[in-house]
């Protein structure tokens, strides 16, 4: 990029005056100003205060010629420039409107809004919410990794990977009963009716009793501990007994001749039934 070698070269005052000659010269180009505008950003850093904010204003103006763009990638830049922008200055509500049109979640940018205002209970509502989200998700990505590993023949893989998806369900206070998927998916391949009976025995005393995620400090401001959620453990324990009772299927069949597996479930049938 021309850009960068007269900045190297000239300055940042010059290269960014080539910037807006470009810019003026394809005015429409959104592309153009998509890119020249990421690349200029991290520079600023680098420019005194008072002409970072110079360099600022200018930046916004490109950028909200092109805050409506089909794109979704630039629309998002040039929002997300415009949005921490307004709040550095407290437009606080001007910053709370262009969100309307975010092409994307919008809960940690909320979140920042909030904490800057000093209105810390919200943002602490948000960000919790977006932790817990990208937890389960982060979840499910490990626990599909185990199974691609299996698939692959890599079970010291899939292993390591079970490992892991156990410890970040026990760590960020996701129910405990998803702790141990990914392991008891390494049990059923390994067709170890032994360790595939343990897994079974930790994942269905972990539904017993109630939970409460809102009891872990990672979410203190959310209210999840509802009845529903309370009972959730319970039902989801008893839909397990009777997939596990029924639904033996070939890959899970070498369970049905297993003394401590039968046993396992006469006991947690005998617990749902008090």
């Amino acid at each position: 990029m021309k850009v960068q070698s007269i900045i190297q070269e000239d300055g940042f005052e010059d290269g960014f005056q080539f910037a807006l000659d470009q810019v003026r010269a394809f005015p429409t180009c959104e592309n153009l100003i998509y890119s020249l505008g990421v690349f200029l950003q991290p520079s600023l850093g680098l420019q005194s205060v008072e002409h970072q904010s110079k360099y600022r204003e200018e930046l916004a103006k490109l950028y909200f010629r092109i805050r409506n763009s089909e794109n979704i990638e630039i629309k998002k830049e040039a929002i997300s420039f415009l949005f921490y922008l307004h709040c550095e200055k407290e437009e606080y509500e001007k910053a709370a409107t262009l969100l309307n049109d975010y092409p994307a979640d919008t809960k940690l940018m909320m979140a920042y809004l909030h904490q800057q205002k000093k209105e810390y209970e919200p943002a602490c509502v948000l960000l919790e919410h977006r932790m817990l989200e990208i937890a389960v998700e982060m979840q499910s990505i490990l626990i599909a990794l185990t199974q691609v590993s299996l698939s692959e023949n890599r079970g010291d893989d899939a292993e390591e990977l079970a490992c892991i998806q156990e410890q970040l369900a026990k760590q960020f206070g996701i129910l405990e009963c998803t702790a141990y998927t990914a392991k008891l998916e390494c049990a059923i391949n390994k067709k170890d009716a032994e360790y595939c009976t343990k897994i079974l025995s930790l994942l269905l005393a972990s539904m017993e009793g109630k939970t409460d995620i809102s009891s872990n400090i990672l979410y203190k401001h959310l209210n999840l501990s509802d009845d529903n959620m309370e009972n959730l453990p319970r039902q989801l324990l008893s839909s397990m007994i009777e997939q596990l009772k029924s639904e033996l299927h070939d890959e899970t069949s070498f369970l049905k001749e297993n003394s401590e597996f039968q046993s396992l479930l006469r006991r947690y049938r005998e617990y749902l039934e008090r």
